[in-house]
């Protein structure tokens, strides 16, 4: 059985050549989903945390790159009159740090990057869901179907999951938890009456709202407003450079 054998990145390069923004799927964006206040403004094949993107930036500067974004989530403070940028989407149909092929930034890549290509979700939340991947040299839909077939219990699943994609899978879980945590920063700021989030705006006027307002990342609001989490958010953002709530995550979860 494939989930059996262990994945091996073919370096052929077709994941960083097709990141283009899911067109067919913009007719629903900009748009809330699961939330009344945080916007979807597209649908990206490549996102990125706030630190990432300057990363990313400042190493395109460095590389004379043209690196396009544009906001993926982002919450409106009614308070200061701010767009807080959660996550960037990529503007690229090729992503510009490929070159002849090889990634020019690679460890330095995004988790999104790096977390490619297993397509496993909810796995912190304990609602599994898996989906064949873009990747030709990965598990078919058959495939997952015959590892399906096994009734095997989420633990195990995962266990064999991971045992397939090792760190690929442990920053695909990471990506879970940080994609969680930008969020309880958002509820915890509204919490504690730093943020107004804007409610019941019909989104393309929200949308238009937001870019012209002053624009901060969520990182730098969060640790400016709670000072006394700066330390903590610097190191959960140290961490996931290197996956380790996944890691961590997961050696629980397999007990």
């Amino acid at each position: 059985m494939k989930l059996d054998e262990k994945f091996q990145c073919k370096k052929c390069s077709h994941c960083c050549s097709t990141i283009q923004l899911d067109l067919e799927a913009q007719g629903l964006f900009p748009g809330y989903f699961n939330s009344a206040y945080i916007l979807h403004c597209c649908k990206p094949s490549l996102t990125l945390f706030d630190w990432e993107a300057k990363e990313m930036n400042e190493e395109a500067e460095k590389q004379g790159i043209n690196f396009k974004l544009m906001p993926y989530k982002l919450v409106y403070d009614t308070k200061t009159k701010t767009t807080i940028i959660m996550q960037y989407a990529v503007v690229h149909d090729v992503c510009p740090f490929l070159k002849f092929s090889q990634c020019s930034i690679y460890e330095k890549r995004p988790l999104i990057c790096r977390l490619f290509p297993p397509n496993a979700r909810g796995i912190t939340s304990g609602t599994i869901s898996i989906n064949c991947s873009t990747c030709k040299h990965d598990m078919t839909e058959a495939d997952w179907k015959e590892a399906m077939r096994l009734n095997l219990e989420p633990k195990a699943l995962i266990k064999k999951i991971h045992e397939r994609y090792g760190e690929i899978f442990e920053a695909e879980v990471e990506y879970e938890l940080i994609t969680k945590q930008i969020t309880d920063w958002v509820n915890l700021l509204i919490l504690k009456g730093h943020l107004a989030p804007a409610k019941g705006f019909e989104p393309k006027a929200l949308l238009k709202i937001a870019s012209e307002s002053q624009i901060v990342p969520l990182s730098v609001f969060f640790k400016t407003m709670i000072p006394e989490k700066a330390k903590d958010a610097d190191a959960i953002i140290t961490d996931a450079r290197t996956a380790e709530h996944g890691k961590e995550f997961l050696k629980q979860a397999e007990k």
